[in-house]
């Protein structure tokens, strides 16, 4: 209405602007009021040849109002001359068309009038035949050699007529000849019968388009009706609709029509625009696409409104949106979209690591380290900002090559958290990466962790037990193994008492005592207690080092890979000595006494 008001006498402004709207929402299932808005307007100025090219669109359209459709175009055919309603190419096709049946079916008339006249003719010449035999016979006999010239002459004359006889009856022919030389695009020789078979013939071809779209309408009906809310509102939808609109659009998806799968999937983003799910249902429907042209233009479409209008706040759909455009190699609007959810979002450790992730792969090592200093200064979790040392570590001495600037972050990061395990575990296995291992600096590590006063008794026995084995495959000096030998030892001893009076405290007992039946042996503990630094930081790490507790627990085990002990028996030097298989004949006794190098092995795993 406003732009018929201001623009009314600019037919060609107003026409565009329908156009625009049937090409944005003209295949959606209730356009039938646009639709109709679009054929009035052009009926208003008798621009009926438009009217009908209206119709021809909108006929082949599975819409709300199909049956009043048709039977509108039926009265636009009838009720208006054919010349202003139908297109001169369709019209002179049609006029062309009618003619050839009329003279399809006069061949077959004259072709039947000669059969006719042919068989008159055959009849007269037997009755003429039998005619001339008895008069024969009446003349007594006298045979064929005696006739007259009369007789002769009278032959020829009845040959004569039926010659013209026959000439007569194909003379009807000459008709179509006269027929084809019509000129069929001068329309002012239009005759009524023509004209009214020209009528019937558009509206019967629009009737098969109109029982297609019959078929299509009753397909969609049922999904249509189970559309109670097609508007946006913020209350939630029914599980009902939800599984409606999901089971409509598999229907579209199915059927293959890409306008119209868009269409639906608009329509559906109306009222489903707070359920992600039905973004990322477009997205990977879009992606099906790629190949096709203008499908990157409309993911980004779909990305933009969704994350920036409805879906502000969700992480996944920011994520998804960063790695869509770094695939268009498009790194700036990544690292955008990131910058503006992390703004949202802050502390989310995910939008950290794509952040320092997207500048990696597009070569700004420089960016790298920064956002690395900025997340692990700014982040108040322990765990949180050992975890980032150790990728900041890793990632200098394997991208950037700096394998001191790695062992110095992972120093830092222990200062600011002297527990923290997995971080003085990594420091080892980065100091293991030099070309030549430096004995002093590795045993230093480990002993500065030994020595906090707040080690739990486990965790000493852990370390304790890689300082042996390291000595033992680098160690320079037999006295250096032999201290951490002895170190172990007492480790162990530790370790065995914390363990034995966490046994006989009454609240272990009552629960041993209730899960006596069907447990395992009382040396359960081998169970592989994970070690976690004593906290929650390690915890939230994920890192899992069960297998370090399996030497002292199994020394209260009946069975497993190591000898079994007495229960009162106090553990000493030797008896460590001999069990791990350092003395001679140690392991003798058993199959699975000797010492197992690879179990506190594998200082490469973290790479």
């Amino acid at each position: 209405m406003h732009v018929k008001s201001h623009h009314g006498e600019d037919e060609q402004f107003i026409r565009a602007q329908y156009e625009r709207a049937v090409a944005a929402c003209g295949l959606e299932f209730r356009s039938d009021k646009l639709w109709d808005a679009y054929i009035r307007w052009e009926n208003e100025s008798k621009r009926y040849n438009r009217v009908v090219q209206i119709y021809d669109r909108l006929l082949a359209i599975p819409t709300q109002g199909y049956n009043g459709h048709f039977d509108n175009f039926q009265d636009v055919i009838n009720q208006h001359a054919i010349i202003s309603t139908i297109e001169n190419e369709e019209l002179i096709r049609l006029r062309k068309e009618f003619h050839e049946r009329q003279q399809s079916k006069s061949s077959k008339s004259s072709s039947k009038h000669r059969r006719d006249s042919s068989s008159s003719t055959k009849d007269k010449d037997k009755d003429k035949d039998k005619e001339s035999k008895e008069k024969r016979e009446s003349g007594g006999g006298g045979g064929g050699a005696g006739k007259s010239p009369k007789d002769t002459s009278e032959t020829h004359v009845d040959e004569s007529d039926s010659t013209t006889d026959l000439t007569e009856s194909e003379s009807p022919p000459a008709a179509p000849k006269a027929a084809l030389q019509i000129d069929f695009s001068d329309l002012s020789t239009l005759n009524d019968e023509e004209v009214a078979s020209i009528k019937d013939r558009a509206i019967s071809a629009r009737r098969k388009i109109h029982k297609v779209t019959v078929n299509a309408v009753t397909a969609r009906w049922s999904f249509e009706e189970g559309i109670k809310r097609p508007y946006f509102h913020v209350k939630p939808l029914e599980r009902a609709q939800l599984k409606n609109w999901k089971d409509y659009l598999d229907f579209e998806i199915e059927k293959g029509d890409r306008q119209r799968v868009l269409v639906l999937f608009e329509r559906c983003l109306i009222a489903c625009a707070l359920y992600d799910e039905f973004w990322l249902k477009m997205l990977r429907y879009l992606e099906s696409l790629e190949d096709q042209s203008g499908v990157i233009d409309l993911m980004r479409d779909v990305f933009r409104r969704a994350c920036r209008i409805h879906h502000p706040d969700k992480p996944s759909l920011h994520l998804m949106w960063a790695a869509f455009e770094e695939c268009q190699l498009n790194f700036d609007a990544a690292a955008e979209v990131l910058e503006r959810i992390e703004q949202r979002c802050p502390n989310l450790l995910q939008l950290a690591y794509r952040r320092i992730n997207v500048e990696r792969r597009r070569g700004a090592l420089d960016k790298c380290r920064e956002l690395y200093k900025h997340y692990i200064e700014s982040t108040k979790n322990k765990g949180i900002a050992g975890s980032l040392a150790i990728k900041y570590a890793r990632f200098l001495n394997k991208i950037c090559n700096d394998l001191d600037g790695g062992v110095a972050a992972l120093q830092q990061a222990l200062e600011r958290d002297p527990a923290n395990t997995r971080v003085a575990l990594q420091m080892i296995d980065l100091c293991l990466q030099r070309p030549k291992v430096d004995e002093q600096e590795v045993v230093q590590i480990m002993d500065k962790f030994m020595a906090r006063a707040d080690i739990e008794a486990d965790q000493k026995v852990l370390f304790a037990q890689r300082k042996v084995e390291f000595l033992e495959d680098f160690g320079s000096t037999a006295k250096g193994l032999q201290d951490a030998q002895r170190d172990l030892q007492q480790a162990l001893t530790k370790a065995n008492e914390a363990q034995k009076k966490g046994d006989s405290s009454p609240s272990r007992k009552n629960s041993s005592a209730g899960s006596k039946e069907g447990a395992p042996p009382s040396g359960s503990s081998s169970s592989a207690v994970a070690y976690n630094n004593g906290g929650s930081a390690a915890a939230a790490a994920g890192y899992n080092y069960g297998a370090a507790n399996a030497y002292y627990g199994q020394q209260n085990a009946g069975g497993g890979p190591y000898p079994p002990q007495p229960p009162q028996q106090q553990a000493s030097y030797d008896s460590y000595y001999n069990q791990w298989g350092y003395g001679p004949g140690g392991a003798s006794g058993s199959s699975s006494g000797g010492y197992n190098y690879g179990q506190w092995s594998g200082y490469g795993n973290y790479y």
